[in-house]
């Protein structure tokens, strides 16, 4: 594995300074993979969150006052800050919205909305390096994974969590049961779910032919 252990570190200190104070984030995506094998199980390059609109404008400045440059990026339909400095790992906020008690609700325009269950999202406390993480059940960070069987990262991903946790998933809710779509108001049953198995697939080919699996890279 190429190492990047002293990035990881570096990035690990700046979120218990970014974030002191806020709870109402999330830590996603492989970050937490590696906590629940207490350590870097391949190379990282970035850490994903979520993040409540109402604290967001404290924490991107927080962000600036650490030297990191905010990038804003675009795909079709989507689009996400990212905040870079040399030797420290991107950190992407792939969703600004509002938690409530029962969901955190992404509303990327007046058309659309993206609402994921609190129990899905219920702050699970991990360690990296040292670092406390707030991130996601055990459940919900395998149920990502899934979703992207394809990607050959997800596939370590994978392997790791199984290895560490037995091969027993803690129960917890699917994605179809967690995630749903609304659409000019209209609950649209599965819509997630389907969206990300064709883009599961669309990435996957995207490999087969040397490209990356993301379609914006």
């Amino acid at each position: 594995m190429e190492d990047n252990i002293e990035q990881l570190k570096n990035s690990l200190k700046v979120i218990r300074k970014v974030f002191a104070g806020f709870e109402d984030y999330r830590i996603i995506g492989s970050t937490l993979v590696a906590a629940i094998n207490n350590r870097a199980h391949r190379k990282l390059h970035d850490i994903d969150l979520l993040i409540d609109e109402k604290i967001y404008d404290e924490v991107s400045k927080r962000f600036k006052e650490q030297g990191f440059k905010k990038i804003t990026k675009r795909a079709p339909g989507f689009e996400w800050d990212e905040y870079q400095k040399d030797n420290y790992l991107t950190f992407g906020v792939l969703l600004r919205g509002k938690f409530t008690k029962d969901y955190f609700e992404y509303k990327p325009n007046n058309y659309i909305s993206l609402s994921i269950k609190s129990e899905y999202l219920k702050p699970t406390k991990y360690e990296l390096y040292g670092e406390s993480l707030r991130g996601i059940p055990v459940s919900s960070v395998y149920e990502g994974i899934k979703i992207s069987s394809l990607n050959t990262k997800r596939k370590t991903d994978k392997d790791v969590v199984l290895n560490k946790i037995g091969n027993t998933i803690p129960s917890g809710l699917s994605l179809n049961q967690a995630f749903y779509v609304k659409l000019f108001g209209i609950r649209i049953p599965y819509l997630y779910t389907a969206f990300s198995e064709i883009y599961n697939l669309i990435g996957g080919a995207r490999l087969a032919i040397g490209k990356s699996y993301d379609p914006w890279h």
